[in-house]
């Protein structure tokens, strides 16, 4: 049922009737302009489709393509073709393309069905492709599997430190691993082979296929692997270098530890510097030729140290590829760190004794030279003054000279005491010097024992400090006793010395009383037999009465030397009795004189009593015959 609608139908108006014919054209000029914006938009939405599907395909790629289903992809070709052909119609009128836009987006359809067509000419290659790049990665794995069992066993190692203990256990580990360790490299170098030749295969592939995701795999697999076999060839290269390294290291620490210990124990052996000079160069001989055995020898630690900086460059490149400590190294290290640090010791040791054994030798010699000198002088002079028997002697001269010779020889000893001082300060030196260097030695004993864990007896070492100590009280008691033997002689000498003057002095006096009698005696023997002689010449011409007187005068001179006989003979006795006596304290000039003397006055005395009773005789003969004459 149709509703009815009523209008009501004006007059005409003019002026409605322009407005309506003005309204109209503006109609007409409207639907003309929304016509055109029609035709416009129609075209564009018609662009903008077809501009989203040109979009669409020029993403594809292989990889999209084989994601999708394939009837997608050629919908999405059919759908290009369609919003093109919509375009085309939609675009004859519009002024917002023109016909060159029109020709480039029909060059960017064809673009897009060529991309298309490529795409799936690829995709039907890179089936057959994938295929042998399959095969390709399926070999790589192999190899890869392989690679990583050595890699394994190879890391293992690296992170298994060596647990031997003893030199020999080091040497026969090193030997092992550096066996097991080129067995590995052997395994390494054949897959290294393996991997070449696979790796040529699948360059000259990769080549002639450079699309596909296979082909991207196959690449990405082959440098990976690559990479990761130079990873593991380079460090197994490394590893084997610094097992090669450390055997060299440990054979030369070896070698290095039993020089060390050798002359550790050499020198640890020491125990007491001897006494003797000779000894003491012998050894100091000895410690000289160690030395320069030392110098020589010092090459051991040359390449020692050179196989440690070799072996610390090789741990920096193994460290660049593995994050593993080298520990093995690092324990090497520090034992060749400590062997040369034990050399060091002992070649300060050597310098050190050579030089303080200078220093001893030097004051032992002295000592020696100031020593010998002052026992032969003690035992010379105790051996003369043993012999000596002081104050035995009757004569004061050789009191007096065993005197003199006893004060020159305390004046000499009281000397010699400077020379003694000088002797017991060389004693003191010495025994100050040896202590230290025997003290240098127990210490290095000492250290020795603690490096090489073998503690050796103790026993109490026997100090040539002591002996000279001892030697020097032995010369200073010596010394002593020969002042006081001598103190004594000089005492005992004085004493008699002084005991015998006395006794001289009174031997003197009566020497010069019994002289002085005698000189009397001589004296009136001589005067009266001058008398007598000059009486007697005066005689021979006289008369009797001279006779008689002379006579009488031969009388009285007989009378008196009658009476001087006694003393005569008593001086003469007294004399010879004092010779007897005292002779032998008189020099023989002296007992001379007063032999002289005595038999001088003996001879005068008798010549005087033999020549007066001659004389009487003659006078009395005279007398008689000058009476006979007179009788006659």
């Amino acid at each position: 049922m149709v509703p009815s609608v009523c209008f009501l139908i004006p007059p005409p108006n003019k002026d409605a009737i322009e407005m309506a014919s003005r309204v109209e054209q503006s109609y007409q000029k409207v639907m003309t302009l929304w016509h055109q914006l029609h035709i416009n938009t129609k075209s564009l939405i018609s662009w903008n489709y077809l501009r989203k599907d040109l979009d669409f395909v020029k993403t594809w790629n292989l990889e999209k393509l084989r994601s999708s289903t394939p009837g997608e992809c050629h919908q999405v070709m059919k759908t290009l073709q369609a919003h093109y052909e919509d375009f085309l119609q939609d675009s004859c009128d519009s002024v917002l393309f023109s016909v060159a836009d029109r020709l480039r987006l029909e060059e960017e359809v064809e673009a897009c069905k060529t991309h298309f067509q490529h795409l799936m000419k690829s995709m039907e290659n890179e089936d057959k492709e994938e295929t042998v790049a399959k095969m390709y990665i399926s070999e790589l794995k192999n190899i890869r599997l392989r690679l990583e069992e050595c890699e394994q066993r190879l890391v293992k190692r690296i992170q298994t430190p060596a647990s031997s203990r003893t030199d020999k256990d080091a040497r026969q580990d090193s030997a092992l691993r550096i066996a097991e360790q080129e067995r590995t490299q052997g395994d390494l170098q054949q897959l290294r082979s393996d991997l070449d030749a696979v790796s040529m295969k699948c360059n000259s592939f990769l080549h002639q296929s450079p699309s596909g995701s296979c082909v991207s795999t196959l690449h990405s697999e082959l440098n990976l692997l690559m990479e990761k076999m130079d990873h593991v060839y380079g460090l197994s290269t490394v590893y084997l270098n610094k097992l090669k390294t450390i055997d060299v290291i440990v054979r030369s620490i070896q070698d290095a530890e039993l020089l060390v210990k050798g002359y550790e124990i050499k020198l640890s052996q020491e125990e007491a510097v001897p006494a003797d000079l000779s000894a003491l160069e012998s050894h100091h001989s000895t410690l000289r030729h160690w030395l320069s055995d030392v110098k020589d020898k010092n090459s051991v630690f040359s390449v020692l140290d050179e196989e440690i900086a070799k072996a610390k460059v090789v741990a920096e490149q193994l460290s660049r590829l593995t994050p593993e400590r080298n520990l093995d190294l690092e324990r090497y290290q520090e034992k060749g760190s400590q062997l040369q640090d034990r050399w060091h010791r002992v070649m300060a040791q050597l310098e050190t004794r050579q030089s303080e054994l200078e220093s001893i030798q030097e004051v032992l010699g002295d000592y020696r030279a100031c020593h010998g000198t002052l026992i032969k002088w003690i035992e010379e002079t105790t051996a003369q003054q043993e012999m000596m028997k002081p104050g035995q002697a009757e004569d004061s001269r050789v009191l007096s000279e065993q005197l003199s010779q006893q004060t020159d020889l305390f004046a000499e000893i009281e000397r010699n005491q400077t020379k003694l001082d000088q002797c017991q300060k060389f004693s003191q030196q010495y025994s100050t010097i040896v202590k230290d260097y025997e003290l240098q030695l127990m210490t290095y004993k000492a250290f020795v024992e603690s490096q090489q864990k073998s503690p050796g007896k103790r026993r109490r070492m026997l100090s040539s400090s002591d002996a000279i100590t001892q030697e020097f009280m032995d010369l200073r008691t010596r010394y002593t006793a020969l002042v006081t033997l001598t103190t004594q002689h000089v005492k005992y000498i004085s004493d008699a010395l002084q005991r015998l003057e006395e006794e001289e002095k009174v031997v003197e006096e009566e020497k010069q009383e019994n002289v002085e009698k005698v000189k009397e005696l001589l004296g009136w023997v001589s005067t009266l037999a001058r008398n007598t002689e000059s009486k007697v010449t005066s005689s021979q011409t006289k008369e009797l009465t001279d006779i008689e007187k002379a006579i009488l005068e031969q009388q009285i001179l007989a009378e008196e030397l009658t009476t001087k006989r006694e003393q005569v003979s008593e001086a003469i006795k007294t004399s010879q009795i004092f010779l007897a006596k005292h002779g032998h304290k008189l020099s023989e000039k002296e007992k001379e004189q007063i032999s002289e003397q005595l038999n001088a006055l003996n001879k005068a005395y008798y010549d005087l009593c033999d020549g007066s009773a001659n004389q009487l005789h003659q006078l009395q003969s005279q007398l008689a015959q000058q009476t006979e004459q007179k009788v006659l």
